[in-house]
C-alpha cells in the first residue's frame, strides 16, 4: 500500500492540523529547457486518491498545463498557480470514468489551505485555470469567471472543444465581451487574479442601472443552466439573452464612439451583426423535438444602430 492509497475521510480536518504549515506540494520549473522539464511532487498528506494511476494522470496534466500556458499564452503568469499549488489539497477519491462533463470539479481558495476536487479527470485543465487565477474566491462573479475559464480552456487545450461543457451560454457571452474589450485586456485581468475588475470596463460605457440589469440577467442565465431548466424556463432564458446582448451592443457602440472608431461599426456592419445576432438551439431529452432562440433579433440590432447613428454627431 503506497501513501496515495490512504483515504482522508474529512477534508476540513486539515484546517485544525497544527502541522499543516509544514505540508507543501512542490513544483520545479526549469526555464532553460523551455519548461519542458518540470518536476511535480505532492505531499502525501495533501492528496487523496484511491490509486496511483490517478495521481500520475494528474501529474501529467499539471506538467502539460504549465508547458502549454507558458509557451502559448503570453499573458499567463505562473506566480498565482505556484503559490496556490503549494498549499492545495487534491481530492481524487471520487473520480469516475464517464463521458459526461458537467460540473465535475471545484477549486476553493482558503487562507489555511486550498481544495481541488475532481470527479472527472477530463475537467482538470478547467480547474487548473482556476488555481492559476484566484487569489481568493469570496467575491467571484461566477457567470464571468466560469465562462471565461471555459473559453480559455477551449482556446489552449483542444480536448475541451471535443468534450463540450456546462458553460456554453457563458462562453458565447464571454466571447462577445472579449471582442468588445480586447483579448489581452481580459487575459491580463484573469491571470492577475483580478477578473472581478472586469466590471470597471463596463462602468466607462454604460449606466449603473444597465450594469445592474446585465448582472441580474447573467446570474439568471447561470442559474437556469446550472439546474438544467432551459426548457422549463425557456422564455425567461430568451429574455435574459436578449437583454444581455442589447446592453453589450450599447456598450460596444459607446466604446467605439469614445475611441473615435464609430465608422468601424458602420463599415463592418455584417461582422457585428453576426457577433450579436446568432441562434442557440436545444434538443428535448429523449426526443427529436428542438427549440431555439436568437441572442438578439436583427430588427433590434439595426434599431439600436439607427438610434446611435442619429445621435452620433452630438457625441463627438
Amino acid at each position: 500500500m503506497n501513501s496515495y492509497d490512504k483515504i482522508v475521510d474529512v477534508e476540513d480536518e486539515l484546517i485544525y492540523n497544527p502541522f499543516l504549515n509544514k505540508k507543501r506540494n512542490k513544483i520545479k520549473l526549469y526555464k532553460n529547457y523551455g519548461y519542458s522539464n518540470i518536476v511535480v511532487k505532492f505531499d502525501h498528506k495533501l492528496i487523496n486518491s484511491r490509486n496511483i494511476a490517478d495521481v500520475e494522470e494528474l501529474e501529467f496534466k499539471i506538467k502539460r498545463f504549465l508547458i502549454v500556458m507558458n509557451r502559448s499564452c503570453k499573458n499567463f503568469n505562473s506566480k498565482i498557480f505556484l503559490k496556490n499549488f503549494k498549499k492545495t489539497f487534491f481530492n481524487l477519491s471520487e473520480l469516475k470514468n464517464e463521458n459526461n462533463i458537467g460540473v465535475n470539479g471545484s477549486v476553493t481558495i482558503r487562507s489555511s489551505f486550498n481544495s481541488f476536487k475532481l470527479k472527472n479527470i477530463k475537467v482538470t485543465y478547467h480547474e487548473l485555470l482556476h488555481l492559476a487565477s484566484l487569489k481568493n474566491d469570496k467575491n467571484i462573479f461566477k457567470p464571468f469567471n466560469e465562462g471565461y475559464t471555459q473559453l480559455l480552456e477551449q482556446r489552449y487545450f483542444y480536448e475541451a472543444n471535443e468534450l463540450g461543457s456546462s458553460y456554453d451560454f457563458e462562453v458565447y457571452i464571454m466571447k462577445t465581451v472579449e471582442q468588445i474589450f480586447g483579448k489581452d485586456n481580459l487575459e491580463k485581468l484573469y491571470f492577475k487574479g483580478e477578473f472581478n475588475k472586469l466590471f470597471n470596463f463596463f462602468n466607462n460605457y454604460i449606466l449603473i442601472e444597465d450594469l445592474s440589469i446585465l448582472k441580474n440577467n447573467l446570474l439568471s442565465i447561470y442559474e437556469i443552466e446550472r439546474y438544467n431548466e432551459e426548457f422549463l424556463k425557456f422564455e425567461e432564458l430568451k429574455n435574459n439573452f436578449n437583454q444581455v446582448f442589447e446592453i453589450l451592443l450599447v456598450c460596444l457602440i459607446d466604446k467605439l464612439k469614445n475611441d473615435n472608431e464609430y465608422n468601424k461599426l458602420l463599415e463592418n456592419i455584417d461582422f457585428y451583426r453576426n457577433m450579436f445576432c446568432f441562434q442557440f438551439g436545444f434538443n428535448f431529452k429523449n426526443s427529436n423535438k428542438r427549440i431555439s432562440f436568437n441572442t438578439l433579433e436583427e430588427k433590434t440590432f439595426y434599431q439600436i444602430i439607427k438610434e446611435s447613428n442619429n445621435t452620433k454627431k452630438s457625441l463627438y
